[in-house]
């Protein structure tokens, strides 16, 4: 990717190369490392893309757009038509069938690859030589681990720079772009794009609606709509899938708001060195040698 002399595909034209970006560290990282390379080999300009969901708080979107200003890019937001509300609300006709309510934790991802995959599909109809660079690492999860560095789905091609890296050399790449802002939501514990409502517990969506509260209101709202098993205080829990109803009755713990993995934490070294940069506390330099704490 880094040639002077970049190859050319689909009968001698340049990929159409966007950066689909969440806001969050990994994403992020992927950008920083193949802005310059993308920017200096081909002939189109590529584009910084961010697929909205509508379940994630607004700051994201925000931030995005600050992203774009400090670099100079075009930024794309594709935003869904479809409101999650609407969506519950077509769970619930079907009532009598364990899949009925808000989506549970195993639907959880089911419900992003949904919601963004619609985007996808969108982006993608408006080129017929589309490559994204994307911020997916192996050390997520067991399943992202199983899928290749680099693969074709759907006649798109997904390039992944920091699959085989950590979260704390992701957030060193940033910290070392002295000019790349520092989102707000790095130095925090709550969910930032997903508020699908497979996770969490009523204590984690007070702290939500006290930070946004009129995203946390219709949170809130989500949640009291749905009729089943009558749970209806307990978030995420509330007459999902049989599966979710047997690990309630078994007394497992429930996961938090979609964070991280969907894992609960504490303040881990990474948020730390985020908020001493933002608070002016160390220089970027110092908040990286925090990273080795990690």
């Amino acid at each position: 990717m880094a040639r002077k002399q970049a190859p050319k595909r689909c009968g001698g034209e340049h990929p159409d190369w966007v950066w689909l970006t969440s806001g969050g560290i990994d994403s992020v990282a992927a950008y920083l490392l193949t802005k310059d390379a993308l920017h200096d080999n081909y002939g189109k300009r590529p584009l910084l893309v961010y697929l909205d969901t509508r379940i994630g708080l607004p700051r994201q979107r925000l931030y995005i757009e600050q992203l774009a200003d400090a670099y100079g890019e075009q930024l794309w937001t594709l935003r869904t038509h479809e409101k999650f509300e609407d969506r519950v609300a077509k769970r619930e006709k079907y009532a009598g069938r364990d899949d009925a309510g808000a989506p549970g934790a195993p639907q959880h991802a089911n419900v992003q690859n949904e919601l963004k995959g619609r985007q996808r599909e969108t982006l993608n109809s408006r080129f017929k030589n589309l490559v994204c660079v994307t911020g997916i690492r192996a050390g997520e999860s067991e399943n992202r681990a199983q899928y290749p560095k680099g693969e074709q789905s759907r006649g798109i091609q997904y390039v992944k720079p920091v699959y085989e890296l950590s979260k704390e050399e992701c957030a060193r790449i940033i910290l070392e772009h002295e000019d790349c802002p520092i989102n707000p939501e790095w130095t925090s514990n709550h969910f930032t794009d997903c508020a699908c409502l497979a996770n969490g517990d009523p204590s984690e969506l007070d702290t939500v609606q006290d930070k946004f509260p009129a995203f946390g209101q219709r949170i809130q709202e989500y949640e009291e709509a749905i009729p089943d098993d009558g749970l209806q205080s307990v978030l995420g829990w509330d007459g999902l899938a049989s599966a979710e109803k047997n690990a309630r009755e078994q007394g497992l713990t429930q996961l938090s708001l979609c964070r991280g993995g969907c894992q609960r934490q504490v303040k881990t070294p990474i948020q730390r060195a985020f908020e001493s940069v933002a608070e002016g506390t160390a220089t970027r330099s110092e908040a990286a040698a925090m990273l080795s704490a990690a």
